[in-house]
């Protein structure tokens, strides 16, 4: 009795055995047969997600059109690999490198950024007459540059709540200060109370706060002021210009606790650059 279960357990041994190694040689051979270097990324529905692309501005991705089962090499969707009429497949790509550099000829998004050099040379002069027009609280000018569709968008801290934060048209902008009623602007840093104020008194509350126009730093598309908020508005300003005027410090004793700076948004309209926002930014709890 004793040998038979001796040899039951060595036949089960071989058996386990067996099994293994042939489950081993399946999935080697299944290995060699998969190509090397390919990921498919699966949906939910076990369909393959789309490819995505880098854009331009390298900060946002987008789906490639769907329509195309392949991305070829060429700017223009031909196949750098295919030999030309007069050479070899090796002079055909070493053409097309030379003829197609692709940073040089892929035309620049609209809503990409543009540069800090770039854009100072552009808005600078708007920028400063605009803001010039805003110390004088001469609204009649500030409205010649607000933007005829989009109006002007005011943002009391530096997070800009597309939602919610108040728009006021071109027209609306000209007669800005002159307006009696009581807006709901957003909600106070620390405390949470509403902020209920007239225009006039939110223009001397979150927009001309400090002496802009002789700002120590001016800053196109950069950033110079940080505090808790998050920042989101070149994610809202698609291909905006945002001119920053900053003080570091307004009273040593504060040691920079009382930084603040305002923004100027400015988009593209009809060849030239309209404002379509004021962001207040300033040192919060």
């Amino acid at each position: 009795m004793k040998n038979k279960s001796v040899v039951i357990i060595a036949l089960a041994v071989i058996l386990v055995c067996v099994s293994v190694i042939a489950f081993s040689v399946v999935m080697r051979n299944k290995q060699e047969q998969e190509p090397d270097g390919q990921v498919t990324a699966s949906d939910k529905d076990g369909e393959s997600s789309p490819k995505l692309s880098q854009d331009n501005a390298g900060d946002s991705t987008k789906t490639s059109d769907g329509n195309s089962s392949q991305q070829s090499g060429g700017i223009d969707g031909s196949d750098v690999n295919a030999p030309d009429d007069n050479g070899s497949e090796d002079e055909g790509m070493a053409g097309s490198e030379e003829n197609n550099p692709q940073d040089e000829d892929m035309a620049e998004p609209e809503d990409s950024l543009i540069a800090p050099e770039d854009a100072k040379n552009i808005i600078a002069e708007t920028a400063d007459l605009v803001l010039r027009a805003i110390a004088e609280k001469d609204f009649d000018t500030v409205s010649e540059y607000a933007h005829p569709d989009l109006g002007v968008r005011f943002t009391p801290y530096t997070f800009v709540y597309v939602e919610s934060d108040l728009v006021f048209s071109k027209n609306e902008i000209k007669s800005f200060l002159n307006d009696g009623n009581v807006y709901h602007w957003g909600y106070y840093d620390g405390s949470g109370e509403e902020i209920r104020l007239t225009t006039k008194e939110y223009y001397e509350r979150f927009i001309y706060t400090a002496d802009y126009v002789n700002a120590p730093e001016v800053g196109y598309n950069e950033v110079l002021s940080f505090g808790n908020m998050l920042e989101n508005q070149f994610e809202i300003y698609k291909g905006a210009i945002i001119v920053e005027y900053y003080f570091p410090q307004i009273d040593p004793q504060y040691e920079g606790l009382d930084w603040r700076s305002l923004r100027l948004v400015f988009q593209k309209h009809d060849g030239s650059w309209k404002l379509t926002g004021l962001i207040n930014n300033q040192w919060t709890i």
